[in-house]
């Protein structure tokens, strides 16, 4: 089965649209099965880990990548602004002014830190300055890597700095929660 997918994806006589829409498919299916693997753990956002590793671990294992269809990108981003905006409600703006210093204040220190890096690793030759920005950015890794595919930028580096960032995030925040609360 494999073997037959991958024959048919990569061959060069399909038509684009064809490939575009196999490699949809297969990607949305393993994603599936390692986000429902994912959600079966109790790391944080276990399903967004597994769906990134399990689809990651395909195109390793495959040893080809396929770039992502014309448009997914739009409906990804419209799927995700409406799940942002349904935690929104309409009582949660009259606290707002309670944590909007706290917002404020870390949004522009952890801004401050992401320049001096990007800098760093700009000055350092590891990383151009616009990737470097977007990948040390105080931002979600599901904001960001469409950003930087929007700008065509270097999806890759962004997305694997922000994928370590909520890997190690899910993996230390219960130890973290543990200490911080006694």
């Amino acid at each position: 089965m494999q073997t037959v997918l991958y024959r048919e994806l990569s061959n060069p006589g399909c038509g684009a649209d064809m490939n575009s829409l196999w490699n949809l498919m297969l990607y949305l299916a393993v994603g599936s099965v390692g986000g429902f693997l994912g959600s079966k753990t109790r790391i944080p956002a276990g399903t967004l880990l597994g769906t990134v590793l399990a689809v990651m671990a395909l195109k390793y294992m495959v040893g080809r990548s396929w770039t992502t269809p014309r448009g997914y990108s739009f409906f990804a981003q419209v799927i995700l602004g409406v799940m942002v905006a349904l935690t929104y409600t309409p009582g949660m703006f009259h606290n707002l002014g309670l944590v909007l210093a706290a917002i404020f204040g870390s949004t522009v220190v952890l801004s401050l830190v992401s320049i001096a890096l990007s800098y760093l690793f700009f000055k350092l030759h590891i990383l151009d300055l616009p990737t470097a920005y977007l990948a040390t950015n105080p931002g979600a890794m599901s904001v960001l890597v469409p950003m930087a595919n929007d700008l065509n930028m270097n999806v890759t580096y962004i997305a694997q700095f922000h994928l370590f960032r909520v890997i190690f995030i899910a993996l230390t925040a219960p130890f973290v929660f543990k200490f911080l609360l006694r």
